[in-house]
């Protein structure tokens, strides 16, 4: 989302004003202007700021001060110009330029960072030491070792393999789809149920696309006309055809043609698996998290410790992250478990996602463990439509805060006093 680069140069003297104006009006050739008239409309636009609070934002940012008196502690200053934010500062013979900007304006970064390596009047550098980073979506693969030094830590955690293939992502998709999910659910717990009672019960439309689309599967059913009793389930209506004539029912001797048909209709294998435990839910987070860059080696699937069962485990930068999931109504009755999962094996945080409500007495409880304890916020997702965009906003949420996190380290050694606007800013690439 965002890089920076940072350019110290090591003086043969001390840092001084004269350095500072130098360096700025270097700077000034490329378009990046550091007085606060040319800069305002800037300040407006990027951070959101009025023309009459600009002065007091701009004083704020250089530490509420005019330049300071000793050249071993300068105040640093600042400028903004096509969303490249140039910091100038530093401490003792140290100079130090600092470039934050976001990776989808990396030409422009580029241009400055090439033109701050070069040597400048009045700067005398010995030489430029350059440290580049670009911030990462915390999702990737060097996140490997936190993952690793976590589950050493706790070794009761076994873990499931999860293939995510394609058939199984698109079947889980679509039990998205209240209907369809209603539908495989009733027939699941009747194992076989006869086709027209389906249709009775309203579920024609979409009983015609589960057996389409092959999550369903039909046979057909033959009982005996004098008692009821069952005498076959043949697979296909082809293969019924074939020995419809040539086999008889053992009671009444009348050929299967002549006995009670029914089709009816089953899960395929597959589809019972995803309907288990709800188990697709499983596919549809994995499959989001992977369309925002997570690396599949940091999700960890349902993993069980003493007799407990969790549905999800993403690490995530220096998060352990716990997702609960529930095809029903998440109650009072499944937070405190979660509660106790979460502190037991250590998580940072969790997130619940339910396809239908969270009761306000289960939000009430965990937002009161979340004050007491000091920890991060349980996160809910509400209602299958809103798992995509919910899944996003953690993730997106996760990438901001660590990334401010290291824009203040970096920072921290040029003097700036805090970075509110720059936080603004960010937030703005994180949506």
């Amino acid at each position: 989302m965002f890089s920076i680069q940072q350019i110290t140069y090591n003086l043969k003297s001390n840092l001084s004003h004269d350095i500072l104006d130098a360096v700025q009006e270097y700077l000034v050739g490329i378009g990046y202007d550091f007085s606060l008239r040319k800069i305002s409309k800037t300040l407006n636009e990027t951070f959101g700021l009025d023309a009459k609070d600009c002065i007091k934002y701009h004083q704020y940012f250089r530490n509420e001060s005019p330049w300071d008196s000793d050249d071993n502690n300068l105040t640093p200053d600042f400028t903004i110009n096509n969303n490249v934010l140039i910091v100038v500062g530093g401490i003792g013979n140290c100079l130090i330029v600092t470039l934050i900007y976001p990776s989808s304006n990396k030409s422009e970064g580029d241009k400055v960072f090439q033109f701050m390596k070069s040597e400048f009047v009045g700067c005398d550098p010995i030489s430029p030491l350059i440290d580049s980073l670009n911030i990462p979506t915390f999702g990737d693969s060097t996140y490997l070792e936190k993952l690793d030094e976590y589950c050493t830590k706790h070794p009761e955690l076994k873990f499931k393999d999860l293939v995510i293939d394609d058939a199984s992502v698109k079947s889980s998709r679509e039990i998205m789809e209240s209907a369809v999910r209603k539908l495989l659910i009733e027939v699941s717990m009747n194992k076989k149920v006869k086709y027209e009672d389906l249709v009775k019960s309203g579920s024609e439309e979409t009983l015609i696309k589960c057996t389409e689309n092959g999550m369903l599967k039909t046979e057909i059913m033959v009982q005996c006309k004098s008692n009821s009793s069952n005498l076959a389930i043949i697979n296909s209506q082809n293969e019924f055809d074939g020995v419809k004539t040539a086999l008889r029912c053992a009671h009444c001797n009348r050929e299967y043609k002549d006995e009670i048909i029914s089709k009816i209709v089953s899960l395929n294998s597959d589809t019972k698996a995803l309907i288990t435990k709800s188990h697709w839910m499983n596919y549809v987070v994995v499959d989001e998290l992977l369309k925002l860059g997570v690396s599949r080696d940091l999700i960890k699937v349902s993993p069980e410790g003493n007799g407990e069962e969790l549905d999800l485990l993403v690490a995530y930068g220096d998060k352990i992250i716990f997702f609960e999931f529930k095809d029903r109504d998440f109650g009072l009755g499944d937070a405190y478990p979660f509660h106790f999962r979460l502190r037991r094996y250590s998580a940072d945080t969790g997130v619940i996602i339910t396809t239908s409500k969270i009761a306000d007495d289960a939000k009430k409880y965990l937002s009161e463990i979340s004050e007491s304890e000091n920890s991060m916020k349980v996160r809910e997702i509400e209602g299958v439509e809103n798992i995509s965009k919910g899944v996003k906003r953690l993730i997106l949420e996760l990438n901001y805060k660590m990334a401010i996190g290291i824009v203040g380290d970096r920072l921290s050694n040029t003097g700036i006093a805090e970075i509110a606007g720059i936080k603004k800013w960010m937030a703005k690439y994180y949506r």
